[in-house]
């Protein structure tokens, strides 16, 4: 696996796990012989390791399973639900899947029976109640107060083709499915498909931004990273291209800077495309909490958004800040620190 495609997957599984509840009451996952847990800042455990697998908490809830490594994929009914910020159980779901919350609701997946009948996905609140019968192909997350919903066209019974549209909170659809492919709302606007072409809608389903791209993500710092031909560039709300397409790939803005790559090197560039004072890298994920991770000669170290190394590169992988905190590996010891690089909780003694 290419170093940067591993160094996205590392940030993505190094972010830690939260509550929105207050900064007090942040959670960070840990990893203890196998079995997945909580600690506060303080590196305090308050969850114990006890669950095969966790994700992060979100609406002060947690999703949690138990049993092998298959069943992260194909969990049965008893087999997941979502605790609380204590550990203990809140929700056992009867359904055969689920997704952390996001915004109050979170998906939740009914198996198929046999080979007509399609897995389908609908939406629970955080009381367990059903919001949204599952009845969809496919489902994103809340976000901006709509979800993406896939659906399957039929013709007199036989299948057509898929199309996506977008529900809000109660499960009406307000954007009817007429796209070839969606994304999430942000900053007002969400990417769709048609005729193999990304352009972004707004939330009453106009296109906001021509249909005109070979790929497009979401906005962030008012910014949309799109791919004209086989190079990436930067749209502003109103569609101008306001950073050139010339990059072989790009990733979102975070706290006013973005990760472009140009002839396999990685750097930083802001909202105007200038870049940051900095080496290029050979690995790099996204800034938060004012400091990036990066990839020296084989070690992680952070810069801050002057480009400065901050903390040395010392570590073999090193996820995002959040709240202070970071979880960073070294030695086979998984470690937690905060901006000073002083460890807060470590998976065994050095």
């Amino acid at each position: 696996m290419p170093k940067t495609v591993l160094s996205l997957l590392l940030s993505i599984y190094l972010i830690p796990s939260f509550s929105t509840e207050s900064s007090s009451q942040t959670l960070y996952r840990i990893i203890v012989d196998g079995k997945r847990g909580f600690i506060d800042s303080s590196g305090h455990v308050v969850v114990q390791p006890e669950f095969e697998f966790a994700r992060g908490y979100s609406d002060r809830l947690a999703l949690v399973w138990s049993g092998t490594s298959s069943e992260m994929t194909d969990k049965t009914p008893d087999s997941w639900g979502y605790v609380d910020m204590h550990g203990n159980t809140r929700l056992r779901p009867k359904y055969d899947d689920g997704r952390p919350f996001s915004e109050g609701l979170a998906a939740v997946r009914k198996n198929g029976v046999g080979t007509i009948t399609n897995t389908v996905w609908g939406f629970i609140d955080t009381a367990g109640r059903q919001v949204v019968k599952p009845q969809y192909y496919s489902v994103g997350d809340f976000s901006e107060g709509l979800a993406w919903v896939q659906t399957q066209r039929r013709i007199f019974l036989v299948y057509d083709k898929d199309l996506f549209g977008y529900i809000d909170s109660t499960g009406k659809m307000v954007i009817k499915p007429e796209f070839e492919q969606a994304g999430n709302f942000s900053e007002g606007l969400a990417p769709v498909r048609v005729n193999g072409k990304r352009g972004y809608i707004d939330r009453s389903g106009l296109i906001a931004i021509r249909l005109t791209y070979d790929a497009g993500f979401g906005f962030s710092n008012g910014r949309a990273q799109v791919r004209i031909g086989t190079k990436w560039g930067y749209i502003d709300r109103t569609g101008e291209l306001r950073i050139p397409a010339e990059y072989d790939n790009g990733l979102s803005f975070s706290e006013g800077f973005a990760l472009v790559l140009r002839s396999g090197q990685w750097a930083f560039i802001d909202t105007n495309g200038t870049l940051l004072r900095a080496p290029p890298f050979s690995s790099a994920s996204l800034f938060s909490g004012g400091l990036a991770p990066v990839l020296l000669n084989g070690r992680w170290g952070y810069i801050d958004r002057t480009g400065n190394l901050v903390l040395p590169a010392a570590y073999d992988s090193a996820g995002s800040f959040f709240q202070g905190r970071a979880l960073v590996s070294i030695a086979g010891r998984e470690e937690y620190i905060d901006k000073t690089g002083r460890v807060v909780w470590a998976s065994r003694e050095p």
